[in-house]
C-alpha cells in the first residue's frame, strides 16, 4: 500500500535564531522584489523576451520563501531584536542590472504626491522600495537605522514614514515610540515593515501607534492601497486642524483691534468650508467602505493552501474562483483609488484656499524689516483681498490702474498694513456719503525708482480744515475711530524713506490718499532648495 505524501505543512519545524531567519527572508524578497520590478520594466520598455528567465527567477524566490517560512521558527521573541551586522558588500544594490531600463521615475497617473521617508538598515531594501515609490509619482527620501531617521523628521515635513522593525543602533519599536512621544512629530502617519510576519511584532507596532503594518516581500497592491489610505486620513486631519485654525483667527483678530478684518476673512473660508467637510466625508466613506479586505481574505485562502498552489487553483471550487476574483477585485480598487484621489484633489485645493486666507492674515500680522522681491499688483491685490467681504457686502466697486512694472524690492509687511488701513478708510467714507454709486480705484504708477500706490474714492471728502490734521496722533472723525491708523501709516511710510499724502477737493468730493516709496535695486535672496535640502 502505498503511503500519503505528507505536505510540508504536517512535516515538524525546526528552530533557528531569529537573526538567521531574518537573513534569509531579507536577502530573498530583495530577489523577489527585483525580479518584479525587472519584470515591470522588461514589460513598459519592450524587452519581453527577458520575461521567462525573470518569472523562473521569481518563481524560484517565491518557493524558497515558502520552504523557510514553512519549516523554520524563530527562537527568540522580537521584543527585544539583536542588532544584525550586514557587510555592505554583501547587500550592495545591483544597479547594474537597471541600467539598460533605468528612466527618471514618472509619476503613475492620477497618483497623489506625497513627501516619504523609507526607513531600513539594508542599502538594497532602501533602494528597491524606494524606485517602487517613486515610480507611483512619490517623492522619497531614506535613512539608515531609527536615530538618524527621527533627525530628519526634525529637519524636514514628511507626509508618511515606512519604518523597519530589525535595525542596529535604535530599532523601529523604539523609533515609533520616540516619534510618538514628540507632540511635533506625532501625527506623522507610520507603516511598519519587516521580513518578519510573526503577530506579536504587528500587534506591538500597532500598540505603540503605527498606522499600520506589513510584512516583506509587499504585495504590491496592497502596499499602495494602504500608503493611499495613511494619507488620505492624513489629509483629512490636515483639514480638520486648517478650520480651527481659521476659527482661531477670529479671536485673534479681535485682540488685535481687527475685528473687521477677521469677519471678513472667516467669512471667505466659510465660503470654501462645506466643500472641505464634504470632500473629507466622502474620502472617509470610501476607506471605511473599502474592498481592501476582500484582498485581504484572498491573501489568507491562499496562505492556507500555499502547500500547494497548482492543486489548489486546479482542483479547489474556490480555487478555481480566486483569480477571476482577484481580477475584478484589482479593477474595483483601482476605481476605488481613482474616486478617492479625486476627492483628495478638490480637497487639497479647498485647504490650499483657506491656508493662502489665513497667510495673508498672519503675514499682514507679521514682523516687518524684511526686503522682499515682489510685484507691486499682487501686494495690492492681498491688501485687497483681506477686505474683499467688506467691500462685496458694501456693494463697492473697484477700479483698477496698474502700470506694468518689474518686480521690485520692498518690505511686505510694512507697505500691506499701510495699504489694508487706507482701503478700509476708503470703504468707511461711504458710510454717510448717501450716492448712488460707490467706487475705490486703485492705481499704481512708477517712475524715477520710486512707485506711488493711490487709493481714491468718492466718498464724503475731506473739509479743508481736516486736511492739515489728519495725520496727527489722535485726530479721527469717526465715532469709534481712535486717530491712530493714518498717523502710524505716515510714520511707517517715513521709516520706509517714503511719504503717505492725503488730497480731497472738499466734502463729498472724495478723496486720494496716495503711498510713496523709494524700491530696493538689490534683489533678495531667494529660499535655500528643497531638492538641496533633502541631498545635504
Amino acid at each position: 500500500m502505498t503511503e500519503p505524501l505528507v505536505s510540508t505543512s504536517e512535516l515538524p519545524r525546526h528552530a533557528l535564531p531569529s537573526e538567521l531567519i531574518h537573513g534569509l527572508r531579507t536577502n530573498l524578497n530583495l530577489v523577489i522584489g527585483y525580479s518584479e520590478m525587472l519584470m515591470e520594466q522588461a514589460q513598459e520598455q519592450g524587452h519581453e523576451d527577458l520575461l521567462p528567465d525573470l518569472q523562473k527567477t521569481l518563481t524560484a524566490g517565491k518557493q524558497l520563501l515558502a520552504l523557510i517560512n514553512d519549516n523554520f521558527l524563530p527562537i527568540c521573541a522580537l521584543d527585544t531584536p539583536a542588532a544584525i551586522t550586514v557587510s555592505p558588500a554583501e547587500y550592495t544594490t545591483p544597479k547594474e542590472a537597471f541600467s539598460e531600463y533605468a528612466t527618471a521615475a514618472e509619476p503613475a497617473p492620477g497618483a497623489a504626491q506625497g513627501f516619504l521617508l523609507v526607513v531600513d538598515d539594508i542599502e538594497a531594501n532602501r533602494e528597491m522600495l524606494s524606485r517602487r515609490l517613486e515610480h507611483q509619482g512619490y517623492v522619497v527620501a531614506t535613512a539608515e537605522n531609527g536615530r538618524q531617521a527621527l533627525e530628519m523628521v526634525r529637519a524636514n515635513t514628511f507626509d508618511l514614514m515606512l519604518l523597519d522593525v530589525m535595525m542596529p543602533e535604535m530599532n523601529g519599536y523604539e523609533a515609533l515610540q520616540r516619534l510618538k512621544a514628540d507632540e511635533a512629530l506625532r501625527n506623522i502617519p507610520v507603516i511598519m515593515i519587516s521580513a518578519v510576519s510573526e503577530l506579536d511584532s504587528a500587534v506591538r507596532c500597532i500598540e505603540l501607534g503605527a498606522e499600520d503594518y506589513l510584512p516583506k516581500p509587499f504585495n504590491q497592491t496592497l502596499l499602495k492601497a494602504r500608503i493611499g489610505a495613511c494619507l488620505g486620513k492624513k489629509r483629512a486631519k490636515q483639514a480638520e486642524l486648517e478650520l480651527q485654525a481659521a476659527k482661531q483667527l477670529l479671536e485673534t483678530s479681535r485682540q488685535a483691534g481687527m475685528a473687521e478684518v477677521a469677519t471678513s476673512i472667516l467669512h471667505n473660508v466659510g465660503n470654501v468650508l462645506n466643500s472641505v467637510n464634504v470632500s473629507s466625508g466622502l474620502i472617509l466613506d470610501k476607506i471605511q467602505d473599502s474592498k481592501i479586505t476582500g484582498l485581504t481574505r484572498a491573501v489568507a485562502l491562499m496562505e492556507a493552501h500555499k502547500s500547494d498552489l497548482p492543486g489548489f487553483f486546479d482542483q479547489n471550487p474556490k480555487g478555481r474562483q480566486l483569480l477571476g476574483y482577484l481580477a475584478k477585485l484589482d479593477i474595483h480598487l483601482a476605481h476605488e483609488q481613482k474616486e478617492i484621489l479625486q476627492e483628495v484633489h478638490t480637497l487639497l485645493g479647498n485647504i490650499l484656499h483657506i491656508k493662502e486666507i489665513v497667510a495673508m492674515q498672519q503675514d499682514h500680522a507679521r514682523v516687518s524689516g524684511v526686503i522682499e522681491t515682489l510685484n507691486i499688483e499682487d501686494l495690492v491685490e492681498d491688501a485687497l483681498r483681506l477686505y474683499s467681504g467688506a467691500l462685496d457686502r458694501n456693494a463697492i466697486k473697484l477700479v483698477r490702474e496698474y502700470s506694468e512694472m518689474q518686480p521690485v524690492g520692498v518690505d511686505k509687511h510694512k507697505v500691506l498694513q499701510i495699504l489694508v488701513n487706507l482701503i478700509r478708510n476708503a470703504k468707511h467714507a461711504f458710510d454717510d456719503s448717501g450716492g448712488n454709486e460707490k467706487q475705490i480705484t486703485l492705481r499704481i504708477t512708477n517712475a524715477n525708482d520710486r512707485v506711488k500706490i493711490s487709493v481714491i474714492d468718492n466718498g464724503i471728502g475731506i473739509p479743508a480744515e481736516n486736511l492739515i490734521r489728519i495725520f496727527n496722533h489722535g485726530f479721527t472723525t469717526k465715532k469709534d475711530g481712535h486717530g491712530f491708523g493714518l498717523h502710524s501709516g505716515a510714520l511707517t511710510a517715513k521709516e520706509l524713506g517714503g511719504t503717505l499724502t492725503a488730497f480731497s477737493e472738499g466734502t463729498g468730493r472724495g478723496s486720494k490718499f496716495t503711498l510713496e516709496i523709494p524700491v530696493a535695486k538689490k534683489p533678495c535672496l531667494g529660499a535655500y532648495p528643497l531638492n538641496a535640502l533633502r541631498q545635504r
